[in-house]
Parts: C-alpha cells; sequence; structure tokens
C-alpha cells in the first residue's frame, strides 16, 4: 500500500505547486528527491 500512499503524497505536492508557485515546486523536488521511486523520471515531468 506504501505505492498508493506514495501517488496521494505526489498528489499532493502538485496542488502544492500549484497554490504556492515557485518556492514550493523547489521544496516538492527537494522532498521527491528523498524517495527513490521518483528519481527516474517523475521529477522531470514537474
Amino acid at each position: 500500500m506504501s505505492g498508493r500512499k506514495l501517488a496521494s503524497d505526489f498528489d499532493l505536492g502538485i496542488l502544492l505547486l500549484q497554490h504556492f508557485g515557485d518556492d514550493a515546486r523547489r521544496h516538492c523536488l527537494e522532498v521527491l528527491a528523498w524517495i527513490p521511486e521518483t528519481q527516474a523520471g517523475q521529477l522531470d515531468q514537474l
């Protein structure tokens, strides 16, 4: 179920990007960089 949690957190990150702009985007990229599943390519999609 951790994959489902990750997807939920990722969606929340997208919402934060839309509401708070570049500062939130940078913060989300830093946080997502700690999650191995996102290092392969999801970061490039943001």
